[in-house]
């Protein structure tokens, strides 16, 4: 059952992924996810926002026997006297106000009685600005109810996923183990990189044993004392006296080996490698992250410098750009090396990346960072003047993410850099079907209009670049972009006055675009 509702309880949500791991792995141990007794419900109409959502829930409010209910889900709960098989317990963050009673003893045990036998509950909760024993203050809550608790790890040092069954004496990790996936079920786990037992096993973070040296003692999260109220928001706001559960805790926290690897009817070696991959996952994105912290890089600096041979050998694997100024920086002093070490983390994360998606080609966590990782390391090429270097990575970034038009427009600027403004030039084709792909993907995106002008222009299509120009200002009437390249256009057609126009008033806007500048120049404007 899913209902939205204003503090989320029962909600369908913020973050789909993880919504869906939890079901994944219910429907993994043969529950299935609604309610009980719908088959005699009128049927409603489908709310107007869920169809944004369609290619993730898979339409899911127009599923025959699903019921939406608008109202406050805590109330719904304490209220009904309905029964589920699943709940999924997913509001905001509990620094928000008046969503920390989601996270109460009183509230989950109103969700025990309202599960039926077997049935199963699943709770969100991040690990990102919250102290460590706030962590575990709702951990040990939700055990204290559902002493069968496990937790999951949907996304490393961010999100994670409580499972709580019914019935105490239930091993959902074992359960699991002892199924395969539902056929019914296999295309939507696919969409999560769930494609074995031994995928979702993987991503199991401690046991029922874990968990209970996780939780610890200490006090319970409870109606009258909703200490997460008052503490949440300090680590959201930076307070110092507040300090927030370290990814060093969270890794010591981790259950390893994984109980699952002893159990019967678990593939041992299938299990190890999707571990492996989600270990190499995980230093990817630390890898990623790393760039903006100064501890961090200087001590990849140091490891640089002190194993000059395994940087000439990481070099290898790098664009021919970077690998020329890595090996000349490993020649010489270290403040050659300093201004390369965001490109070894980045070198380090795409290595990471790759590795676990050769290991588990369907992990979206790692084709997420390692997307990340390209587009930035792409962009830098690109604006440093190489765009033969910067074309392979965002040309791997489409590859993992078809859906992101920033690595279309990033693989279209590439191609009209190389076209060198050769207005036959097949480049300049190449860069006008990716702008087409964006727009495909999304017909407001201003920066692939603008571009797709530019393109026209170059060929000398001016009539059906001003148009893209046009709709561009049209989308987003301050586009300096669109603004200058429009003025451009006019001061090849003689129309300077014009191009004065323009040029003053994205100038207005962006006072120190030096392309601005240069075209109001162009103009003949003072």
């Amino acid at each position: 059952m899913r209902t939205r509702t204003p503090k989320g309880a029962l909600g369908a949500g913020r973050w789909a992924l993880e919504i869906r791991l939890a079901l994944a792995v219910v429907a993994l141990m043969g529950v299935t996810a609604c309610r009980q007794d719908m088959q005699d419900q009128p049927k409603y109409e489908p709310l107007e926002a869920s169809r944004f959502f369609d290619g993730i829930n898979g339409e899911v409010v127009r599923r025959p026997g699903v019921r939406v209910i608008l109202e406050d889900g805590r109330t719904h709960i304490e209220h009904s006297r309905e029964t589920y098989d699943v709940i999924v317990s997913e509001p905001t963050n509990p620094w928000i106000a008046g969503v920390s009673n989601l996270f109460t003893v009183e509230y989950f045990r109103a969700c025990r009685e309202r599960l039926a036998e077997g049935g199963v509950l699943g709770v969100w909760i991040q690990s990102y600005s919250i102290g460590e024993e706030d962590f575990r203050r709702v951990i040990r809550t939700v055990r204290e109810v559902f002493p069968g608790l496990t937790v999951w790890e949907a996304s490393p040092y961010q999100d994670y996923v409580l499972l709580a069954p019914k019935d105490d004496a239930a091993d959902l990790v074992a359960g699991m183990a002892s199924r395969g996936i539902p056929p019914a079920a296999a295309d939507s786990l696919a969409l999560a990189g769930v494609r074995s037992p031994e995928t979702i096993l993987a991503l199991l973070y401690t046991g029922r044993e874990g968990t209970a040296r996780l939780a610890g003692e200490g006090p319970l999260h409870t109606d009258d004392r909703l200490q997460l109220e008052f503490d949440a928001p300090r680590g959201v706001f930076g307070d110092p006296g507040y300090p927030t559960v370290s990814r060093a805790a969270m890794d010591a926290a981790r259950e390893t080996p994984s109980p699952a690897l002893s159990l019967p009817g678990v593939d041992a070696d299938a299990l190890r490698r999707a571990l492996e991959a989600r270990a190499l996952a995980r230093r990817a994105w630390l890898a990623l992250d790393a760039t903006g912290d100064p501890g961090t890089r200087a001590r990849r600096l140091d490891s640089a410098l002190a194993d000059r041979a395994a940087l000439r050998t990481q070099a290898e694997r790098m664009p021919p750009a970077l690998r020329r100024r890595v090996l000349e920086a490993a020649q010489g002093r270290r403040e050659a090396m300093e201004v390369l070490v965001t490109h070894l983390l980045w070198n380090d994360a795409i290595v990471f990346g790759e590795g676990a998606l050769r290991l588990n080609p369907g992990d979206r966590w790692a084709a997420d960072a390692l997307a990340r990782t390209l587009l930035f390391r792409g962009g830098s090429l690109l604006d440093g003047g190489f765009p033969a270097d910067a074309e392979g990575d965002f040309r791997r970034a489409c590859d993992l993410q078809p859906w992101n038009a920033t690595a279309w427009v990033g693989l279209a600027l590439c191609h009209c850099d190389l076209s060198r403004g050769d207005p036959k030039s097949p480049r300049l084709v190449e860069a006008l079907e990716e702008v087409e792909r964006t727009l495909a993907l999304h017909p407001a995106h201003e920066e692939a209009l603008a571009l797709k002008g530019v393109v026209l222009a170059v060929q000398g299509k001016d009539a059906p670049a001003e148009e893209a120009f046009r709709r561009a200002l049209e989308i987003r009437p301050d586009s300096t972009r669109a603004m200058g390249h429009l003025a451009k256009l006019r001061v090849y057609q003689g129309r300077k006055a014009e191009a004065a126009e323009l040029a003053r008033r994205a100038l207005a806007l962006d006072p120190r675009n030096r392309e601005l500048l240069s075209v109001q120049k162009e103009a003949g404007a003072r």
